[in-house]
């Protein structure tokens, strides 16, 4: 069995520093491991805001160097609040809003159960 440990970056305002706080929490319950080293994680959650198009490109390179940091097989990287609605139509993405928050573990676990050996993205 996979261990799943999750790291979250945050951009934006302060909604999302809350947000982070609930998704932590609904993982933490459901027996993810919250990691501060974002090598360590298999799950990396980049929580956004979009009021700006300087921080949407911020957080576009942000995920670049994400996949260049960490090389290794099976890397669910999610993105989170409000930027994640401006890519709500792109198909090959799954977009959950903050009221679905607590659909995310399930989530999780279905990619990992897929074994999928590149990485995958999910917009939540």
């Amino acid at each position: 069995m996979i261990k799943k440990k999750f790291y979250i970056e945050n951009y934006g305002c302060q909604m999302n520093i809350s947000d982070n706080e609930i998704v932590s929490s609904i993982l933490d319950n459901k027996g993810f491991i919250k990691t501060e080293n974002l090598k360590e994680a298999n799950i990396i959650l980049i929580n956004t805001c979009s009021i700006r198009e300087k921080s949407e490109n911020k957080i576009l390179l942000r995920i670049n160097q994400i996949k260049f940091i960490i090389k290794k097989n099976n890397i669910l990287i999610g993105i989170l609040g409000c930027m994640a609605y401006k890519f709500k139509n792109i198909k090959e993405h799954l977009v959950v809003g903050p009221d679905s928050y607590r659909e995310i573990p399930n989530l999780i676990n279905n990619f990992f159960k897929k074994k999928r050996r590149i990485y995958k993205y999910f917009i939540f």
